[in-house]
């Protein structure tokens, strides 16, 4: 134990450290020489002659720890590090990238014309976000798959003169497909409702072509969100021409059916004309009446004059009892005035039904528009570009973000390590 407090002393090796652990599974006998026995090729060449042997040891026991330190992290860091930086710059096919802006707008249409039957503006539409809408349909297997329908994605993306780390596997899944596709496009919802869209292709002329084919199909998607609604609408004012139409023909039948029955093609014109004759036969009773009492205020009552005047008083007076009598009763039928007010409420029921009509024809004109109408479409306010140059890979960024990503993953398990030895001792 002397030989242990006396290397204690000379080195100053505090107790706990990983040096002192080493130290402490050999007892006092023969303690440098078998230390010196287990590691004396892997340390660099002896300190300087002049040292304690003690301190020698710990010197070789820092530098070889700290050789251990350089190789891994030259392993663990700087290897994939230039690797990446190698296969960015030599290997990689040039990626373009094509970006956009777009936001939506809603056409706001009024209420259709005529009675108002139709309304055409949803009212559930202020509740959905559109630009997280669009930003979700971008990153959807639904789009991916469209696309692939109309640019066959798969062949493009698999062609084998792009680098087999980049490329797509030509027997690809549904699911593989969707997966590289999703680190091809991304969408990204912006404050104020814009949404940024970014594809990438590699080339130019196909990534264009590709960003003006998502605009396009995320316009239809949002187009077509009330579609089925609009459809609904159209249906529903077409059903209502129908109603419309059937009570207009019902009306028309009734009114022709009274016309028939009675004989007369517009009785309160025939009731208006028998009024008119009676007017005009009181007016002649009167002018023969003056006539008859100035008669008798100069003449003897059996005058001849005053004869004649009682005898047309008489005749006109039967006259008008008869115009009263088929007025009343239409001739031994029904009398005018009830079949009058039959037949104006036969008439009024005819115009309210052709009202009805008019004013669903014109709520169905007014549907079909709307639904011709796109009622939600994109904006594209910064319009997809034709890249003139590659952007991605960029050898410094990865190479860059390799570093960092490799630095950071080696201090952690380098960290864990070293605790796992405190705890254990080894």
């Amino acid at each position: 134990m002397a030989d242990e407090d006396e290397f204690d002393a000379q080195t100053s090796i505090a107790p706990g450290t990983p040096e002192r652990r080493v130290l402490a599974r050999h007892d006092g006998s023969g303690l440098v020489s078998r230390l010196k026995s287990r590691v004396p090729a892997m340390f660099p060449p002896p300190p300087p002659a002049d040292l304690p042997e003690q301190l020698q040891l710990l010197l070789q026991m820092r530098a070889h720890r700290l050789r251990r330190f350089i190789i891994r992290s030259l392993i663990f860091v700087v290897g994939p590090s230039l690797l990446v930086l190698i296969y960015t710059v030599f290997i990689a096919t040039p990626r373009y990238v094509s970006s956009f802006q777009v936001t939506y707008q809603v056409y706001q249409p009024t209420t259709s014309v005529g009675s108002g039957l139709v309304q055409n503006t949803p009212s559930s539409s202020d509740a959905i976000d559109y630009g997280t809408v669009i930003d979700e349909y971008v990153n959807s297997e639904a789009l991916a798959q469209k696309l692939d329908q109309q640019l066959n994605l798969r062949s493009y993306y698999s062609n084998a003169k792009i680098d087999w780390t980049s490329r797509l596997k030509r027997n690809a899944s549904a699911y593989e497909f969707y997966n590289y596709f999703s680190n091809r496009i991304s969408a990204s919802e912006g404050f104020g409702g814009y949404v940024t869209i970014t594809v990438q292709a590699f080339d130019p002329q196909f990534a264009l072509k590709l960003a003006e084919t998502v605009n396009d199909d995320a316009n239809s998607m949002l187009d077509g969100i009330t579609g089925q609604a609009r459809a609904a609408e159209v249906k529903a004012a077409s059903d209502e021409v129908t109603q419309t139409n059937a009570d207009l023909n019902t009306a028309n039948a009734a009114l022709t059916a009274f016309r028939n029955t009675h004989g007369d093609l517009d009785p309160s014109q025939i009731a208006t004309e028998l009024g008119t004759i009676e007017g005009t036969l009181e007016s002649q009773l009167a002018t023969v009446k003056a006539q008859l009492a100035q008669a008798q205020a100069n003449m003897q009552p059996n005058a001849s004059q005053i004869v004649q005047l009682n005898l047309q008083v008489a005749a006109i007076q039967h006259e008008i009892d008869a115009e009263r009598e088929r007025l009343a009763n239409g001739g031994g039928q029904t009398n005018y005035s009830s079949t009058v007010a039959d037949y104006q409420t036969l008439l009024s029921e005819q115009q309210l039904a052709l009202n009805n009509y008019q004013a669903a024809q014109s709520a169905l004109m007014a549907a079909k528009a709307d639904a011709a109408r796109e009622q939600y479409y994109v904006v594209d306010f910064v319009a997809p570009t034709l890249p003139d140059k590659p952007t991605a890979p960029s050898p410094l960024i990865s190479t860059a973000e390799t570093f960092l990503a490799c630095v950071v993953g080696y201090a952690v398990v380098n960290l864990l390590f070293s605790a796992l030895r405190d705890q254990t001792g080894v």
